[in-house]
């Protein structure tokens, strides 16, 4: 805002003739993804009669700074700031604002404790696990600022703890737990539109489907193998004794080819010939039988441990939106791929001793 229009501005605000500016929101999510093209696309603008205007709330500007500085120059905004019932999108300009302004913010006010000057800090009092820094104005006791500790158990004060009843969660957290199988949807995303290309006459598609791997890198590898040769216990992602299909990745590559160089095959989705279903228990039982290993001691990994491991690895994390394979049956019927092009899948056993 500059010249004119700042000045009539401020002269409006001087005289108590008070500035409304409205608040906006758009449609659901599901309104929004109708769209025949990208909202959070920056260089598009959306109709309104496509997706109308809310207003949701107001702005009022109903006083001048008594002090610039103080008052307008140390306002540090961050979008990461929400209130309770405000969310994320997945504008691109948003997520790449919301790590950088912080590090904005810290370096043109010089401090770690911003949030703390009157103009930045919040009218309700919060905790954070931040207490050092330059310019700290609060002196805490204790020990430790971090969480969870064992403080409490020598009878000092253990400090602030999350909330799980009243603290943030993130949309994308609850859609992950509310939609459980993410990639399954992308799967089947993908495929409809590399179909729909095909059935175009632009490319010429198929695709071959199959279910977990058996070979030395698979998640049944690092999962089952290596312990139980170990003699240790194995920890498992899901349910011990639903039906599953294995499948083995020569089989899979020999698919692969089959399916690429026959015209048959396009414009189709082919299951990998798979060995009858296993549960996880028998095909742990069956391996150790295989590679003279001791009787396998199995054990169930909780979903909140997985779900927390993944926060910080991110093999863990991808496991945790396949999960959906290992709590409920997961098995393949490949017979029309097997007698369309004469496949059979690999000895089971052998495709044991190939992953030890």
């Amino acid at each position: 805002m500059r010249g004119s229009n700042h000045s009539k501005l401020s002269d409006a605000v001087r005289r108590a003739c008070f500035i409304l500016a409205g608040l906006v929101a758009l449609s659901p999510i599901a309104t929004v993804k109708a769209q025949p093209y990208d909202v959070l696309d920056a260089t598009k603008l959306i109709p309104e009669e496509d997706i109308p205007l809310t207003i949701v709330g107001r702005l009022v500007l109903d006083r001048w700074p008594d002090n610039f500085f103080a008052e307008t120059e140390q306002v540090a905004f961050l979008p990461s700031n929400v209130i309770p019932g405000i969310d994320f999108s997945d504008d691109p300009l948003l997520q790449g604002r919301l790590f950088s302004y912080l590090d904005t913010q810290k370096s043109r006010l010089g401090t770690s404790n911003f949030h703390q000057i009157p103009v930045n800090a919040p009218k309700c009092p919060f905790q954070n696990f931040q207490r050092d820094g330059m310019m700290q104005t609060q002196v805490f006791k204790g020990r430790a600022n971090y969480e969870p500790n064992s403080l409490a158990e020598a009878g000092e004060d253990g400090g602030p703890r999350e909330s799980p009843q009243m603290g943030f969660v993130s949309a994308g957290r609850v859609a992950l737990e509310s939609d459980p199988a993410p990639k399954l949807r992308i799967r089947a995303d993908m495929w409809r539109d590399a179909l729909a290309r095909h059935e175009a006459g632009r490319i010429r598609v198929t695709e071959v489907r199959s279910s977990d791997y058996i070979e030395a890198n698979s998640i049944l590898s690092f999962v089952l193998a290596k312990p139980i040769r170990r003699g240790q216990r194995a920890f498992v992602p899901g349910a011990l004794d639903v039906p599953h299909s294995w499948t083995a990745i020569s089989d899979a590559a020999r698919t692969l080819v089959t399916v690429a160089t026959d015209q048959r095959a396009w414009g189709k989705a082919w299951l990998t010939p798979s060995n009858p279903p296993l549960t996880v228990r028998a095909l742990a039982i069956r391996f150790a039988s295989v590679v003279g290993a001791p009787a396998p001691k199995l054990a169930t990994i909780p979903y909140p441990v997985l779900w927390a491991t993944g926060l910080f690895v991110p093999l863990v994390r991808e496991l945790r939106a396949t999960r959906y394979q290992f709590v409920s049956p997961f098995t393949v019927d490949s017979s029309v791929t097997e007698q369309t092009f004469g496949l059979a899948p690999s000895d089971l056993d052998s495709a044991l001793k190939s992953v030890a």
